[in-house]
Parts: C-alpha cells; structure tokens; sequence
C-alpha cells in the first residue's frame, strides 16, 4: 500500500511546501545557485534582503557541530 502524499508537501525537481505561503525550491548547491519562490505574500509584505540573509548566516560554518563544514558564501538576493 502506497502512502498518500500530505495536503501541501510536494517533492519533484525541487521541494514545495505550504499552503497559504507556498516555497518551491529550484537550482544547483554547488551550481550557479539556489534559489526559493514564494507564491501567497500580501502585496506590500514588506521583505529585505537582509531577512533574508540574517536566517542564511544562522546555517553558517562553524554556528554549531550539526551545522555543514562547508565555506561558501551565502548571499541572499531578492529578483
């Protein structure tokens, strides 16, 4: 017997979770980038790139032992 999927979390190409706030992932980790679309803001939400990038820097080297060794820069970027 096959589980069904749970209302809401879609795995493909990608990732896709939510309902009133639907984040699709799309890119390449180690690629030209990685990027999140967000479907369902209200108009005038207001978000900065530096929301953004101050929840990047908490998945920093180094933030804690469960985190990623790995030394790339992340650089959030609003398009």
């Amino acid at each position: 017997r096959r589980a069904r999927p749970r209302p809401g979390l879609r795995m493909g190409m990608g990732n896709t979770f939510g309902r009133l706030f639907r984040i699709s992932t799309w890119g390449e980790s180690h690629g030209g980038g990685v990027g999140v679309t967000i479907d369902g803001c209200p108009p005038r939400l207001p978000l900065t790139v530096e929301d953004i990038q101050a929840e990047l820097a908490r998945r920093r080297p180094g933030q804690s032992r469960i985190v990623t060794p790995r030394n790339e820069a992340d650089a959030a970027e609003i398009l």
